[in-house]
């Protein structure tokens, strides 16, 4: 589990688009109905629909409010490559290690592992639009690396 924001209010409120932009800040566009507290933290930023109708938003997310700030170094255990990509990409690592990729919710899409069998690397595919993160140990060391799929 990575991180988890409560954004909404007493009606029904929907997302209908996501995006990320290059300093990875999190765009959500959907609509909204009656009031909404948009500010994910212990503030409040209420936004107040026309009662009969409702009103839509563009939220933007800095990466340190969602919890995904690239700890990815250059001397990381993997390489992810094409990353942005369009569903399909490949893991790759110079030695042995247990993974698991999860989605924003922190579900598991996929559990796999990289060893001699399979020449430390795993090819995917079928993911939808989204940010996902690999999870995982590699030589004792547990680390974290974002993937952005976008068709």
């Amino acid at each position: 589990f990575i991180s988890a924001i409560n954004i909404g209010g007493t009606q029904n409120d929907y997302s209908t688009a996501i995006s990320i932009d290059q300093e990875n800040n999190i765009y959500v566009a959907g609509s909204f109905k009656d009031i909404v507290d948009f500010d994910p933290d212990n503030g409040v930023f209420n936004l107040i629909a026309d009662s009969t109708t409702y009103d839509i938003f563009v939220l933007k997310l800095s990466p340190e409010i969602v919890g995904f700030s690239d700890i990815s170094t250059p001397q990381s255990p993997i390489t992810i490559y094409p990353n942005p990509n369009n569903g399909e990409f490949t893991i790759q690592s110079k030695s042995s290690g247990a993974f698991v990729i999860v989605n924003q919710m922190g579900q598991k899409i996929k559990t796999f592992d990289l060893n001699d069998s399979n020449q430390f690397s795993e090819k995917i595919n079928g993911f939808s639009n989204g940010i996902y993160s690999v999870l995982g140990t590699n030589k004792n060391e547990d680390f974290r690396q974002k993937i952005i799929v976008e068709k």
